[in-house]
């Protein structure tokens, strides 16, 4: 004798998305509201002190002769912020609205110090917090 087969039912695709749907839409609906409610939007503002403070980097250049400034964020690898013009012996300039974060300093285009002496910045490498202003000296030693 042989075994009586069994039923076997198989899904379609059609009826398993319809099932999935049906399922969904039941979740979502059971997740609403009773009764419609205001939608809540909450609005910040930056303190005084925060809307007005710049954070900035001031160059002097106290070299003897003419320098132009490359200023880097992050380090040098990670690419020039901006320029400086040529600043004349004693003049200075300034980087404004810069992001807080990490600083460096080069010389770009002739170095204006005469051998032996070299061109240092102090400081060199710094971290600029927001709303501050760093003061770098631009010297031959």
């Amino acid at each position: 004798m042989s075994e009586p087969q069994k039923d076997k039912q198989t899904l379609s695709r059609r009826e398993a998305l319809k099932a999935i749907a049906a399922a969904t839409g039941a979740v979502t609906l059971a997740s609403l509201p009773k009764k419609w409610e205001t939608p809540v939007v909450e609005v910040g503002a930056l303190p005084a002190h925060a809307q007005t403070s710049t954070t900035t980097i001031v160059v002097t250049n106290n070299t003897g002769g003419t320098l132009s400034v490359e200023l880097f964020e992050g380090g040098i690898p990670l690419g020039t912020v901006a320029f400086s013009p040529a600043l004349a012996n004693g003049a200075s300039y300034t980087f404004t609205n810069l992001v807080a974060g990490n600083y460096t300093l080069l010389p770009n285009g002739p170095d204006p110090c005469a051998f032996p002496t070299i061109l240092t910045f102090t400081p060199n490498l710094f971290n600029l917090a927001a709303g501050t202003t760093q003061a770098v000296s631009a010297t031959c030693v």
